[in-house]
């Protein structure tokens, strides 16, 4: 994908990357995230997801200051992206 700078993702011990005791990706949390914890779950820079929220390109809302993310959507709209790119090339 053009654009995304691809980061470590974290492994499923450490816990610390993950809140409320998360352990796994495949536990994703139900209700929005805060833009930093979605970043490292799609394994992107913040400033990147941030940008393309502000655009309307990628799915994200404001909360006063913050970006908040719904993991299940953002993934849906990476892959979308994905997809696309691919069928261009």
């Amino acid at each position: 994908m053009s654009g995304i700078v691809p980061l470590h993702r974290p492994m499923a011990d450490e816990k610390w990357a993950f809140p409320l005791g998360m352990t796994s990706e495949t536990h994703r949390p139900k209700r929005p995230v805060p833009l930093t914890l979605a970043a490292r779950w799609c394994g992107v820079r913040s400033s990147w997801l941030r940008s393309e929220a502000k655009a309307g390109r990628l799915p994200g809302f404001q909360a006063g200051d913050r970006w908040l993310f719904d993991l299940a959507q953002l993934e849906e709209a990476l892959a979308q992206r994905v997809r696309e790119e691919g069928r261009e090339q």
